[in-house]
């Protein structure tokens, strides 16, 4: 549940694969500082299809936690959790809807899934969402579309992972 919001904002803040609500708890201070109402969004991110998470899991959290259509809503994400709030807000219009803030999200897909993703390990722990992260059609974030909304990205140009 969130502080009340100084601002008359929300912020809703989304995980990435493989994460939990802990992941974002620096974000969450820092813009309840800056006099935010945070709301930290936890889903089980390896548990079911970007589809499944995004309209049954993200939609239910908005609607039970902010009714208030007079205050603006605004999202932080990483990874793939940027992924998930193009995917509501793709199928979904928020009369109050306000910036977008996505931290390195695989949003041209992921390279490091086309490379893993038939390992056993893989599938095992990233779930059924990690496998839609990868390049290409067979990709969720090419399915996307351009955004229609004021969005911000933060995003590097090289893995950590292959590096």
């Amino acid at each position: 549940m969130p502080q009340n919001s100084q601002t008359g904002d929300y912020v809703i803040i989304v995980h990435g694969l493989g994460r939990t609500w802990r992941s974002m708890k620096k974000p969450q201070k820092f813009l309840q500082e800056k006099g935010y109402g945070v709301l930290n969004f936890n889903y089980p991110s390896t548990k079911h299809s970007i589809e499944i998470l995004s309209q049954d899991h993200l939609e239910q959290f908005i609607q039970t936690y902010c009714q208030d259509q007079g205050k603006k809503l605004h999202f932080l994400t990483h990874s793939m959790g940027g992924i998930l709030v193009r995917t509501y807000l793709k199928h979904t219009t928020l009369g109050n809807l306000g910036r977008v803030v996505m931290l390195a999200p695989p949003n041209q897909g992921s390279i490091v899934v086309d490379q893993l993703r038939d390992k056993t390990w893989f599938k095992t722990l990233d779930g059924p969402a990690g496998q839609q992260l990868g390049q290409g059609p067979e990709g969720i974030a090419s399915r996307l579309g351009p955004v229609t909304y004021p969005v911000g990205i933060v995003a590097g140009n090289r893995s950590s992972v292959w590096d």
